[in-house]
């Protein structure tokens, strides 16, 4: 329903703005999750300029603006007249932009909390209600931390604006080959916003997604990088992962709207590059620990193979000469036992094998979210793929044929039989 009308959408906020893939698809999600969003950008990355095309895109809404500093006032919101139309204030804004937020005085800030969570300015100790969908804030730094803290669960996306990279963009740039009319051919609604929410409540969560959830917020805990629980809730995080899977078309959140959440947890640039890391590799796996575990099962089948082999290699050879069902029944139990050993390091293998197969499931997700922009996260690289389908192999050889040796010589006197076919003699 949504999701042709969104990709279209974004096919031409695309010819507008300039390498802004990912922050038109984390604005689209904000937007459509009434939610706010704060990005960090050096002067001149034209942060302003994108947030101004953003907010063409509802045909029926009203977009206003302001720079703080820390000569804010409240007159800079409400107008200096009494009689200001209520359009030009932040009273009747449906998107706010403040370019340097966290200038403001403390005072102003204070107000803006409000105005962020319930959605009301305080005017001489009165709230006035605003009609606010969407804030968006930036600055040139990341503020200091006792200015963003009241503000870190508020402002659930943060996101860093890099200057122009591609060579062939920056000669476009040059050449102003890149769209600069805001007039848009694909457009929405405020209503379209209110449906998106209503929708999204009655997408499911299922219990494989809540576990991934949760896995995230204690490997987050544990890295000394918490989340409040009102962050983690039903009305921020959780509500922009609901409304991911509605403007996909879907009923339930998947994986590849939990990878959303890297731009969710952090407020500074170390925050940042760990935040990503935890989450890419609680959804996808970590290399490393991947690795870690095939080395681990190598080595127990190097170890248990050379143990067996060195114990058994003449019973395996049909070179022990058995006349007593005794000796055969300890060389045979010791053929089972290694099997069983090499059948619980399978076991171990599938475990792994299983993993990569769910994530190469997961990798589609993400190719299939129009909100998801260049996932560069692989566990499995070709040398960890290299390295499992090696040891993998030398345990399935070799449990094969154990297999074999034991269906074929089940008995003393099937081993006899096996041990004269092979031209073996008792000398």
């Amino acid at each position: 329903m949504y999701k042709e009308k969104i990709i279209r959408l974004i096919s031409e906020l695309e010819t507008k703005l300039i390498e802004r893939e990912e922050f038109i698809r984390l604005s689209i999600l904000c937007i459509f999750s009434r939610q706010h969003l704060f990005f960090i950008g050096a002067p001149g990355v034209a942060k302003t300029y994108a947030v101004e095309i953003m907010s063409k895109i509802f045909t029926d809404s009203v977009f206003w603006q302001k720079t703080l500093s820390a000569k804010t006032e409240e007159s800079d919101f409400l107008g200096n007249k009494k009689d200001t139309p209520k359009e030009e204030t932040i009273l009747g804004a449906n998107f706010l932009f403040f370019d340097e937020m966290f200038k403001a005085p403390d005072d102003t800030l204070v107000a803006l909390l409000s105005v962020l969570n319930e959605r009301y300015y305080t005017i001489g100790g009165k709230p006035y209600p605003i009609p606010l969908y969407t804030l968006f804030s930036a600055s040139n730094e990341i503020p200091a931390t006792e200015k963003i803290e009241p503000f870190t669960d508020r402002l659930l996306i943060w996101y860093r604006v890099e200057e122009i990279l591609k060579s062939e963009n920056r000669n476009r740039f040059y050449r102003n080959e890149f769209g600069g009319n805001k007039n848009f051919l694909n457009t929405f609604s405020l209503k379209d916003i209110d449906e998106v929410c209503q929708k999204a409540e009655r997408v499911k969560l299922n219990n494989e997604i809540l576990e991934i959830y949760e896995k995230i917020r204690i490997n987050l805990k544990t890295s000394f990088l918490g989340v409040s629980d009102r962050k983690m809730g039903p009305k921020y995080i959780l509500q922009a992962l609901k409304v991911s899977a509605v403007l996909n078309d879907r009923d339930a959140v998947n994986h590849s709207d939990l990878l959303l959440m890297r731009h969710m947890l952090w407020t500074d640039d170390k925050k940042r590059n760990r935040v990503f890391e935890i989450v890419e590799k609680t959804i996808l796996g970590d290399k490393v620990n991947i690795q870690t575990r095939i080395g681990v099962i190598k080595k127990k089948f190097e170890d248990f193979n050379n143990d067996f082999d060195r114990s058994n290699f003449k019973f395996l050879n049909h070179q022990l000469f058995i006349t007593k069902s005794e000796v055969f029944n300890q060389s045979i139990q010791n053929c089972y036992e290694f099997e069983r050993l090499l059948t619980q390091l399978e076991e171990e293998s599938k475990i792994i094998e299983d993993f990569y197969k769910k994530t190469i499931q997961i990798q589609k997700e993400i190719e299939d979210n129009i909100l998801c922009w260049k996932n560069r996260h692989f566990a499995f690289t070709q040398e960890t793929l290299d390295l499992f389908y090696n040891c993998s192999s030398m345990i399935r050889v070799k449990l094969k044929a154990l297999k074999t040796f034991i269906e074929q010589n089940n008995d003393l006197y099937s081993y006899q039989k096996n041990q004269y076919k092979k031209g073996v003699r008792h000398v």
